[in-house]
């Protein structure tokens, strides 16, 4: 069975499966780093904070549009972090001011290499 791609369960199918790879990465790195969310009252959130200082917002889209930065750029507003990602399965690797776009296979790679904890 596979679940389409325009659907809100494989969204949460593909945020969950980069949330099993952050958590084992932080598990076989022995770091002791909570995996937590970030969310406004006004309703912007995005999916994954690590040590206050990597945000990681993950959308299942395969091409990214403007719409898909507002959470990052509303925290940034916010709150000062040193990295700012956004994940998808758009295969372009782009860069919008501060936020690093990358597929999800670019991504775990860079995690698995250690580029993204720092």
């Amino acid at each position: 069975m596979s679940i389409s791609q325009k659907t809100d369960l494989f969204e949460q199918a593909f945020e969950h499966f980069i949330a099993l790879e952050l958590r084992a990465y932080l598990s076989y790195t022995r770091k002791k780093s909570p995996l937590c969310f970030w969310r406004t009252t006004e309703g912007y959130e995005v999916d994954f904070i690590i040590e206050n200082e990597i945000a990681i917002e993950i959308k299942s889209s395969e091409k990214l549009s403007e719409k898909h930065f507002k959470s990052l750029k509303y925290l940034i507003e916010e709150n000062k972090l040193k990295k700012y990602y956004l994940i998808s399965q758009d295969p372009i690797p782009a860069k919008y001011g501060e936020i690093i776009a990358l597929s999800w296979e670019q991504f775990l790679k860079q995690l698995w290499d250690g580029d993204v904890l720092s």
